[in-house]
C-alpha cells in the first residue's frame, strides 16, 4: 500500500479530474501492464478494465466473477503502491448482490476508486435512476465506514448503448453526481459510438457534470477545444 493514507490518494484522483485538462487513464489488467504504464513520465493514476481482466483468464467480460476480478486488482494495487499512484478498479454492475464486498474489498487492497455501470448483468437492462442512485449511496456508505469518504464512482451510464437519447445521458449523469459520484463516463454502442462534438456541446449548455469517454470516441484535442 502506498506510504500516502487511501483518503489522500482518493483526495488525488479527485483533483486529477479538471475541467479543460483531460485526465487520460490507459487501461491496465496484470501487474506486467500496470508496471510499463506506471514507468511512464505522464502517468497520473492506474485504472483497471473488466475486459481486459476478463480476456486474460479466457473469459467473455460477462463471465467475469469478483474473485477474478480482484486477484488481478491485487497485483496491480501493489504496483499502484509501489509508483504512489491513484487505483480506480472497474467494477462492472457491482457484481449484483455482492455490491458492498466488492467495494470493500476494492478498499482493503488500496483501491481509492471504482467504475460502476448503471446496466445490470442480472436484470439485463439498465438500472432505474433512483435505483442507481442508491447503488451509489450504498457504495460511499462503504467508503466513508472504510475511512475513505472522498472515494471516487466513475458512474458509467450505458443509456446510449441502451437506445437512449443525450437527454437520458443528461438526466442520469446529474442524478448520479447528486447521489455521490464524482464524473460520468458515457458509453456508446455497436451503431452508437458515444460522444461527439454536438452531445458534449449540449451537456455544457445543460451546465452537466464532469464526463468520461472512450478515447475513440473522443480525441484528446477535441475534449480540450471543448
Amino acid at each position: 500500500m502506498s506510504s500516502q493514507p487511501l483518503n489522500t490518494q482518493a483526495q488525488r484522483l479527485r483533483a486529477l479530474h479538471t475541467p479543460g485538462k483531460p485526465l487520460v487513464l490507459t487501461n491496465v489488467w496484470d501487474a506486467i501492464s500496470a508496471n510499463a504504464i506506471a514507468a511512464l513520465p505522464g502517468t497520473k493514476a492506474l485504472a483497471t478494465a473488466s475486459a481486459a481482466i476478463a480476456a486474460a483468464s479466457d473469459l467473455s467480460d460477462d463471465d467475469l466473477t469478483l474473485t477474478v476480478n480482484m486477484r488481478a486488482a491485487e497485483s496491480i494495487a501493489k504496483v499502484a503502491a509501489t509508483h504512489n499512484l491513484p487505483l480506480t478498479v472497474d467494477l462492472q454492475d457491482g457484481f449484483g448482490d455482492e455490491l458492498e464486498e466488492a467495494v470493500r474489498r476494492v478498499i482493503e487492497l488500496g483501491g481509492v476508486g471504482i467504475n460502476l455501470e448503471d446496466y445490470g448483468r442480472e436484470i439485463d437492462g439498465l438500472y432505474g435512476v433512483e435505483e442507481q442512485c442508491s447503488r451509489i449511496r450504498r457504495v460511499m456508505v462503504v467508503a466513508r465506514d472504510s475511512g475513505v469518504p472522498d472515494f471516487v464512482i466513475n458512474a458509467r451510464s450505458d443509456a446510449l448503448f441502451a437506445g437512449g437519447g443525450i437527454e437520458d445521458v443528461i438526466k442520469r449523469g446529474k442524478a448520479y453526481l447528486d447521489a455521490g459520484a464524482w464524473n460520468v463516463f458515457v458509453w456508446g454502442g455497436p451503431s452508437r459510438k458515444g460522444w461527439g462534438r454536438d452531445e458534449v456541446e449540449k451537456s455544457k449548455k445543460n451546465k452537466t457534470p464532469p464526463w468520461s469517454t472512450k478515447g475513440m470516441f473522443l480525441t484528446i484535442s477535441l475534449c480540450l477545444s471543448l
